[in-house]
Order: C-alpha cells, then sequence, then structure tokens
C-alpha cells in the first residue's frame, strides 16, 4: 500500500453541509470528506469515457481518499478521541487533567491533580495533533456565514421570500489529507487530475468552493505504543461503516471486521458514537443510500487479542476514506492508577489563512491591494478608537448637565453639518463663527448690511436656540462645546473667523448622535 500527503488550501469559503436538507438551520461539516476529493478526480475520469479506468480508482476500493482535516502548525490533525474525558466543571484541556476512559470505573473515584474528587464528561468535538509528548489543540474550526437570496432570472433582481443562509469553512485555511492506493501507478493518474486549483462542495458555480491542492512535504504518523497487556484499543481515524453476516447496518462489528486475528470487544471499556448521513451524487443527480456510521474519533477497547499493525482500513466505502483506523495510538496511553493521559495539551496557536504568508511574500508596500488593505485596517482601528471616546465624552458630557437643555433636533442639526462639511475646520466655522460687527469710515474697517452679518454668523450662535441655551452663563454652553470638539478661534478677519479643530468629523458626528438619543431617552423617562 502506497500512501502520499497532500494539502488542501481554501482560496474561498468553502461549503459542505452537514445533512442534504434544503430548510432549516444548515451547518457546514468542519472537514472536507473522501468524497469530495474522491469528485473532483472522478469528474475528470468520467469526462474521458474510459469507465475501466474510473472502476479501479474510483469504485474498486483499491484507492482511498482520505477525509481532510485542519492543520495544526503545519501538522495533520486527528478527532479528538471520545476515550478522553475532562472534569465537568474545569475542562480546559491546556490546564486540567484529561482521563481515560478505559482506566476509569465506577469502583474507583476520579481525583485531579490536588486530590479533589471530580465528576468525568466526555469531550465530543475537536481536534489536536499529537507531536512527542505533546499535543496541539484546536477546539473550533473557523467558520463563516453568509446570508444570500435567491435570484430571478426574469427581472435580474432578488427573489421574493427566498432567503437563505449557507455556513462555510472561512477562506484561507489549510487542511491536510493523504491518498492510499495499491497500485502507485494510480497514484501518479490521482495526482494529474486533482492537483492545481479546483472547486468543491455546495455552490462552487458561485462564490464558494475554490482550492488549491499540493503535495504536502512533510512526515508524520502517530506511533503505536501501548502499556496495556492483552488487548488492543482501535482509534476510528475516519467514520466507520460495517454490515453484518445477513447484509443489515450493525454499530456493533465483531473483532474479525476491526481487522484483529481474535478476541472479544470490551464495550463498557470501549467509547462509540454513531450517526447516519447520505451524500450527494453529482454524476448522477441524487442521493447514495443512508450509511449508518460510527463517528470518527470513537475507541473500541478489543481484550484478549494483540497485534502489530499500526494503521488499517477495514469496513465499507473506503474508497471515499471511510474504515480508516490506528492500532494502539501513542496518545492513548496513561496512567492505570489515577486513569490521567500521558500527552498534555497545548493550545494552537490562532489558525490563520495558510496562503496569506504566501500572499505577503508576493505583495510589496508599493502594491495597490497592500495600500488597499492597510487603509482599511487604519480604517477599522480608528473607528473604533472614536467609538470609545464618544462613549467617554458622552458620559461626561451627561454628567455636567451643561446640555440637559439642548433638544435632539439641536443635537441633530450639528450631526448633520458634521456629515457634509467639507472639513473639520470648515464644520466649527459653520457652528461657531461670530465676526464683530464694524460700522464706522475709519481705514481698516470694513462694513456690512445686517443681513450679510447674520449670514456670517455660526449656525449656533445666532437665533431662539441661542438664546434659550447656548448663551447660558456668558456661552458656557458654547465654550464647553468647543473643548469637546477641540475647537479653538485662531484669527478674525474681514473675509471671517478661521478655527483650528482637533477633534474628526467622524467623532463630532457620533457624539451628536449619542447625545440626541440620550435626550430622547431623559424626555421618554
Amino acid at each position: 500500500m502506497t500512501e502520499r500527503h497532500y494539502s488542501c488550501t481554501l482560496l474561498t469559503d468553502v461549503v459542505i453541509n452537514a445533512s442534504l436538507a434544503t430548510e432549516g438551520n444548515m451547518t457546514s461539516l468542519d472537514y472536507i470528506p473522501g468524497s469530495s476529493i474522491l469528485g473532483i478526480v472522478a469528474n475528470s475520469i468520467y469526462e474521458l469515457k474510459d469507465y475501466d479506468l474510473a472502476r479501479k480508482i474510483l469504485h474498486s476500493g483499491e484507492v482511498s481518499f482520505g477525509d481532510a482535516r485542519i492543520a495544526v502548525d503545519d501538522y495533520p490533525s486527528y478527532a479528538i478521541p471520545f476515550q478522553f474525558y475532562t472534569d465537568k466543571v474545569n475542562k480546559d484541556m491546556t490546564k486540567d487533567s484529561v482521563f481515560l476512559a478505559h482506566f476509569i470505573s465506577d469502583k474507583k473515584e476520579v481525583v485531579d491533580g490536588n486530590g479533589s474528587k471530580v465528576q468525568p464528561q466526555q469531550v465530543r468535538s475537536g481536534y489536536f495533533s499529537p507531536v512527542g509528548s505533546t499535543a496541539k489543540l484546536v477546539t473550533v474550526v473557523p467558520k463563516k456565514f453568509s446570508l444570500k437570496s435567491a435570484h430571478n432570472r426574469e427581472t435580474r433582481t432578488a427573489q421574493d421570500s427566498q432567503m437563505f443562509g449557507l455556513e462555510a469553512m472561512q477562506a484561507g485555511l489549510k487542511l491536510i489529507f493523504s491518498i492510499r492506493a495499491k497500485n502507485e501507478k494510480h497514484l501518479n493518474l490521482v495526482d494529474e487530475y486533482l492537483l492545481g486549483v479546483k472547486r468543491l462542495g455546495k455552490s462552487k458555480s458561485a462564490e464558494f468552493g475554490q482550492v488549491e491542492m499540493k503535495y504536502w512535504n512533510g512526515h508524520y504518523e502517530p506511533k503505536s505504543e501501548m502499556l496495556i497487556s492483552n488487548a488492543v484499543l482501535v482509534y476510528a481515524e475516519s467514520h466507520l461503516c460495517f454490515f453484518d453476516e445477513r447484509g443489515m447496518p450493525t454499530y456493533q462489528p465483531s473483532a474479525k471486521q476491526l481487522g484483529l486475528s481474535g478476541g472479544k470487544i470490551c464495550w463498557e471499556k470501549s467509547q462509540i458514537r454513531t450517526f447516519d448521513y447520505a451524500n450527494w451524487n453529482t454524476m448522477r443527480q441524487t442521493s447514495n443510500p443512508t450509511r449508518y456510521c460510527l463517528a470518527k474519533g470513537s475507541v473500541i477497547y478489543v481484550e484478549n487479542v494483540s497485534t502489530e499493525q499500526v494503521f488499517g482500513s477495514i469496513g465499507e466505502w473506503q474508497s471515499e476514506g471511510l474504515g480508516r483506523v490506528i492500532y494502539n495510538p501513542f496518545f492513548l496511553q496513561g496512567d492505570a492508577q489515577s486513569a490521567k493521559c500521558y500527552i498534555r495539551f497545548q493550545t494552537a496557536e490562532e489558525v490563520e489563512a495558510s496562503n496569506q504568508q504566501e500572499k505577503d511574500e508576493n505583495l510589496t508596500d508599493s502594491s495597490n491591494l497592500m495600500i488597499w488593505l492597510t487603509e482599511k485596517n487604519e480604517q477599522q482601528k480608528n473607528h473604533l478608537k472614536v467609538s470609545r471616546d464618544v462613549h467617554r465624552e458622552t458620559k461626561n458630557a451627561d454628567a455636567s448637565g451643561l446640555f440637559k437643555k439642548v433638544t435632539s433636533s439641536q443635537w441633530g442639526r450639528i450631526r448633520e453639518y458634521a456629515t457634509y462639511a467639507k472639513s473639520k475646520e470648515d464644520l466649527a466655522k459653520s457652528l461657531f463663527e461670530n465676526p464683530e460687527r464694524k460700522k464706522g469710515n475709519k481705514e481698516g474697517e470694513w462694513k456690512e448690511t445686517e443681513g450679510e452679518w447674520k449670514r456670517r454668523k455660526g449656525y449656533l450662535m445666532h437665533g431662539v436656540a441661542y438664546d434659550a441655551v447656548w448663551s447660558r452663563n456668558n456661552e458656557k454652553p458654547i465654550i464647553e462645546l468647543q473643548k469637546y470638539f477641540g475647537v479653538k478661534e485662531i484669527s478674525r478677519s474681514e473675509q471671517g473667523c478661521e478655527f483650528e479643530c482637533h477633534k474628526s468629523l467622524d467623532f463630532i458626528a457620533k457624539f451628536s448622535s449619542e447625545m440626541a438619543k440620550l435626550t430622547i431617552r431623559k424626555k421618554a423617562i
């Protein structure tokens, strides 16, 4: 059996629904099943109409397409074994003890490192990458939700009452998988049809499903070491599907079906989870028969037997990656007395887009894309800072009580001025300008009519609102508002007043908006 490893980088979001249902809450898988990878190859092989080749590579079981699971620090990951248990209260695997179910019994209490009794709880999700005595842990695979609308081809608009949502694995993730073949030449043919930029999953004709397939040059295989004598632990690396002697689906395989020469399965020390599913066959445009499986991560304890095997392929649908097992994996070792696992877990670094580094290397500081991305990043940081400043200053302004007579309409007009102002200096001028009216014939003095003088006054410096609100206590509200906006008059001439302003238009607009909301809430009370 020859095995090759590959990496799959998500160039766009990838949608692979967990079920064929078309209504309700649609959830996406957190891995790419082997059937999707097989489908990429099948699409090319069927175009050749070489049905003998298609049978050998796709349907005979001579080639097995494994599931693509998230890469952790550029290493392949495995589903958390259901044999792992943690304290129901202190369940952080990176800080608290991890217990093994096959060492736990009703006759003996389970205690943590401090000697306190704990109530074990099964770990049922997540991936880990065991390397040596430590394992990097990923509890959640990054996903993204998109809300879409069906398209009306006749009117070229959104279809009425046809909204739907899609959950997808985020673009940029890197996943690792392997393909096994009895004949190496079949792997060479698979490489010809698989490598490169491909599409898979749902809505791949739209904006989803673009991936890049490459060789993975790393090499890692979990060791097979067990301290339990005369027993074998069978870990399900992928889903397992079995039929009994009558051809009916079963959740209770025999030891022989597990690839062992004999022995008896101890279900009390085993930990399995079951489910059923039916995948979609694109070539036939229909669903395949329902499959009844033991979920990946299940562990079956077999007594009175031993094996020198490390890996195996058992059960049905092996061509699509089902049936992969590891015998006696070292990460299921532990202390029989305390039931604690020997492996120590660490939180994996934030899962970043695997292709992001490659993109950054190809981008220079002068490229338009890099400039645009940098500007967008700075804008986001600036919006966050402004929002924090507005929250703080709004509380201070409310506590001062100087603006309690200002109406919401006044704040709304200030926000309108800030929204349409060309610059913050022009805004300060349009709000606070108050030129001295000159009368006389002396040289250097200017003349203006009463109407011209009023037009040169700022919005807040005249009118009923000025007399009732802003002019109180020698224009103290006006002065205080200028402090909040960072406005200072720097010159005065025949052309008018000149101001400098230290707060941004965004801050002024948001501050005015929040003060208007605060005024409305107080009025309602």
